[in-house]
């Protein structure tokens, strides 16, 4: 057998292999692999939100009409920032959600305490 004719059985070997792999496990097996990427990575989207939440808290008037509420919020804010410079996402995407929650929270209080709908 020369050269050629070995590297030739050898991919005709593995091609049959990788083609008796089920459509269904290689779904599963990327699926799985982009929820555990979606896991594992900072949370930009978390802390944008929460960002978000506490413009239209501010512009509510929160600070002033519901400030207990709003501080707690910046608490939770302070705690996610000072987690995701540590890399401690899930703190940080636990806080991040707090604090968005919360900043809500206070817009609507804020808005109330206004008189606005």
């Amino acid at each position: 057998m020369h050269y050629k004719d070995a590297a030739l059985t050898r991919t005709t070997l593995i091609i049959p292999v990788q083609q008796k792999l089920p459509v269904r496990q290689i779904a599963l097996l990327f699926l799985l692999t982009l929820i555990v990427a979606g896991c594992a990575g900072a949370p930009v989207q978390e802390m944008s939100d929460a960002r978000q939440a506490r413009q239209a808290a501010v512009a509510a008037g929160a600070p002033q009409h519901a400030a207990a509420v709003f501080e707690q919020a910046e608490t939770a804010l302070h705690h996610a920032e000072e987690a995701l410079h540590i890399q401690d996402y899930d703190t940080a995407h636990e806080q991040a959600a707090r604090a968005k929650d919360l900043y809500i929270e206070a817009r609507v209080a804020a808005l109330r305490a206004r008189g606005s709908p």
